[in-house]
């Protein structure tokens, strides 16, 4: 309870400086009324960054969580934080913070991890060579074109290095449901499986895996992954998890850990018809960013 109650403060605390700085922020950009609509957008956009960033790295609250043993504190803090919105004139912003290794990173997909992403597929009654569409995705450029599907042929321009988004994603799912005539891949929630970034090194953090991520890693029931998710904050080591030996094998074929400090940081911003949202990682151990995107 006194965990719970530091990581409470830490939130309001937290709150009340990125609310302040963001409002300030918003009052001084609405005042330049010399600039052109798009221009105030582009700038209101990448101050906004800016001050959230900075809060990040001076809030001695923050920091606190670089410390490997407050994992339960940090996640204490993110889920008392998952969203909070902001209000300054016309325009409204809405601040994320996740943990960005609660999920998946597609580019780690090497190796007996393969396996894995096939049984969870064909378990929800998804052909597992969708897999292999996927491995073509982010198989680079073949001289050759020999590729396990023919993805490329209707789709030649198509980004191949990784898969680097959902859009991206997207893509790949409408290629499948025509070449296989069947919509059965919509039944799976993506947004809660997949991580994208370039880093193939990238762990999941256990303390925040998601119940779609640990039913991919432990190719368990949904009621068991349900359940390993809400005890998350808890785990310290694997002997915490209570896993059985072939659950144990399985979770082995991924990158795994139990703290790792790093937010996902989405700001959702709205100015009259301008829509725009922005989205980093935060590193709160080297106080580094990575992984930038930006949709409008």
């Amino acid at each position: 309870m006194k965990k719970n109650a530091i990581a409470l403060l830490i939130t309001v605390m937290f709150v009340l400086a990125i609310t302040a700085s963001i409002a300030f922020g918003l009052k001084k950009i609405n005042t330049m009324a010399t600039l052109a609509k798009e221009d105030i957008s582009l700038y209101q956009n990448s101050s906004l960054m800016q001050d959230v960033l900075k809060i990040l790295r001076t809030s001695p609250e923050i920091q606190k969580f670089s410390d490997a043993k407050n994992a339960n504190e940090f996640f204490t803090f993110l889920h008392s934080s998952a969203h909070f919105p902001l209000q300054m004139k016309d325009t409204k912003v809405i601040i994320s913070l996740q943990n960005a290794r609660a999920k998946f990173n597609l580019s780690s997909l090497a190796g007996k991890n393969i396996e894995q992403l096939k049984k969870y597929f064909n378990t929800k009654m998804v052909n597992p060579q969708y897999v292999d569409i996927l491995l073509d995705a982010m198989s680079g450029v073949k001289e050759d074109n020999n590729y396990n599907t023919p993805l490329f042929n209707e789709h030649p321009n198509l980004f191949r290095d990784y898969i680097a988004s959902q859009e991206q994603i997207d893509i790949i799912n409408t290629f499948y449901k025509k070449e296989y005539h069947t919509n059965d891949i919509d039944t799976i929630a993506f947004e809660k499986l997949f991580y994208y970034s370039h880093d193939k090194n990238t762990s999941i953090d256990l303390n925040f895996a998601t119940p779609q991520t640990w039913e991919l890693m432990l190719s368990c029931s949904k009621e068991r992954a349900k359940t390993l998710a809400l005890n998350a904050g808890e785990y310290k080591t694997k002997n915490d998890l209570n896993l059985d030996t072939t659950e144990l094998e399985n979770l082995e074929t991924f990158h795994i850990s139990f703290f790792e400090p790093i937010l996902l940081v989405t700001l959702d911003i709205s100015k009259e018809a301008y829509h725009t949202v922005a989205q980093f990682e935060y590193n709160i151990k080297t106080k580094e960013v990575d992984n930038f995107a930006y949709k409008i």
